[in-house]
């Protein structure tokens, strides 16, 4: 299985990220990887753009996608994460919003509480794309082509994410979208400590 890895960036990536990547590279040597660093020129942004960007261009012997975001870091072997029955899978985010902590899956059943870091896999209507594998079924599928798109409401104002929109098409096709719990991601964020410390002593 080949893997074709993106490393989405707005002229910086991480250096945990850069070490995990050359990680891989030693430790997935009998798989057939290629790494790119997708972050200059007009069509990266906006992000819509440059994941269909990258999708225009992948390599056509990949037989898996992966896309990664800058400022994410995955474990050592999160590649062992995918296999091929999978369309689309996406691995746990941790998010920061307002104090509280979410994953970036959303369940088909409405489930919040999620068992993050037992080695489960559970269907999604939606993941975030911070570590984003899609199966080459679904980069070839006619109806997936452009399929990165952020909604807005009547106002203009965002509602969906392109990721949580490419699922969501690829969804009403009948592809599937799994998150696997047991390969959750490094996220780094700034933070003011000071809201932190706020909500605690609430």
């Amino acid at each position: 299985m080949r893997f074709h890895i993106a490393v989405l960036n707005m002229g910086w990536v991480r250096v945990e990220l850069a070490e995990r990547l050359l990680q891989v590279v030693a430790y997935y040597r009998t798989h057939g990887l290629s790494i790119e660093f997708s972050g200059v020129g007009v069509q990266r942004r906006p992000i819509a753009s440059n994941r269909n960007r990258i999708v225009r261009d992948c390599p056509k012997e990949a037989d898996v996608l992966m896309m990664i975001d800058s400022d994410c870091i995955p474990p050592p072997n999160f590649l062992d994460a995918y296999v091929p029955e999978y369309d689309i899978l996406g691995l746990p985010m941790p998010i920061y919003r307002d104090g509280d902590i979410c994953t970036g899956i959303v369940l088909l059943d409405g489930q919040e509480t999620l068992p993050v870091g037992e080695m489960v896999v559970v269907e999604a209507s939606a993941v975030a794309g911070g570590v984003f594998f899609i199966n080459r079924r679904v980069l070839d599928h006619p109806e997936m082509h452009a399929g990165f798109e952020d909604w807005y409401d009547n106002d203009g104002v965002l509602t969906h994410t392109e990721e949580h929109t490419y699922c969501e098409k690829a969804r009403r096709l009948g592809f599937r979208v799994w998150a696997h719990l047991g390969y959750p991601l490094g996220h780094v964020k700034e933070v003011d400590i000071a809201r932190i410390n706020a909500r605690k002593s609430a």
